[in-house]
């Protein structure tokens, strides 16, 4: 089993929204995609987890 700390995963969005503006659009509408998913998991775990999710568009909710 695998833990990926919420900091990780914070810095691995951040990340991502500074560097894509594709990415960014997307997280602002609440609208990711899941290679936007495996992305972020990706980053948040150095490399060592690989998802492979089905394409479809996953709809954030607000807390």
């Amino acid at each position: 089993m695998w833990h990926i700390s919420e900091y990780d995963i914070d810095k691995a969005v951040i990340k991502l929204r500074h560097e894509n503006a594709d990415f960014r659009r997307r997280l602002k509408h609440e609208m990711l995609l899941p290679t936007d998913i495996e992305n972020i998991i990706c980053m948040a775990s150095f490399g060592i987890i690989h998802l492979e999710l089905q394409p479809q568009i996953i709809k954030c909710k607000k807390q």
